[in-house]
């Protein structure tokens, strides 16, 4: 398993986690004061952020996912092929160059001769 899909499982079982605290919570209260009554605003406020945190994460929390580990920038286009060397390459800087030449055209370097 890589470390990325690990991270996502963690990330996973702590959005299960915040699930089940907004559950427990929830319960707790409704076991407290009743289902007859109304919940009061602090606490939906707190069970409805524990599911919009749970959600989020259940989720895979993207930008906690794309800071963590950033995709690899690849491009779409195609890998070029192997050039295929002409001539001989320059004894300084290692670039082709043609065989009748005696000195090479990027860098002008003199060329020994080919033996």
């Amino acid at each position: 398993m890589k470390h990325a899909d690990i991270f996502k499982l963690i990330v996973k079982v702590f959005g299960v986690f915040l699930l089940y605290q907004a559950v427990s919570l929830f319960t707790d209260y409704l076991t407290a004061v009743g289902a007859t009554e109304r919940i009061g605003a602090p606490a939906f406020i707190k069970i409805a952020g524990l599911v919009a945190a749970s959600v989020w994460f259940l989720f895979g929390a993207p930008p906690i996912q794309r800071w963590a580990y950033p995709e690899a920038k690849t491009s779409s286009a195609p890998a070029s092929e192997p050039v295929e060397e002409v001539g001989t390459s320059c004894v300084r800087c290692g670039n082709n160059m043609p065989d009748d030449s005696k000195t090479c055209p990027s860098c002008g370097w003199t060329q020994p001769r080919q033996l």
